[in-house]
């Protein structure tokens, strides 16, 4: 199956449209299901207000299952964790080349490889 390509033009008037839609008022925001990790991403400074106070997670665990939410103890203090600490990026493996040696991930590629998959800002082409 041969590649859909697309021109430059073709690229600056789909940035073009995109950057003239209007803002959507709220009431009509696509609006979609929450799940675990999305409520205490939303209430996390609340959660974190009310331990401050002295409340435990068991205690908050009670009162968000009170409000009807499906949450254990183990699942709010891990969405807390990740909802409050940046992902962590870890180095890449070294790769084996065709030769059989390895070859650091992070080592620069040649110019002309580096060039290959860079795509200058939409507002440059």
């Amino acid at each position: 199956m041969k590649r859909k390509t697309y021109t430059v033009e073709q690229v600056r008037a789909f940035a073009q449209t995109l950057a003239a839609l209007p803002q959507k008022p709220k009431s009509e925001v696509v609006k979609r299901d929450l799940v675990a990790a999305d409520v205490v991403r939303i209430t996390r400074k609340e959660i974190r207000a009310a331990l401050a106070k002295g409340y435990s997670f068991e205690e908050i665990v009670s009162a968000a299952k009170t409000e009807g939410f499906d949450l254990g103890t183990p699942t709010l203090k891990k969405y807390l964790r990740t909802a409050t600490k940046p992902p962590v990026k870890r180095p890449a493996a070294p790769r084996k080349t065709s030769d059989g040696t390895t070859k650091d991930a992070a080592a620069p590629q040649s110019p002309t490889a580096a060039k290959r998959h860079v795509l200058p800002p939409v507002g440059d082409l």
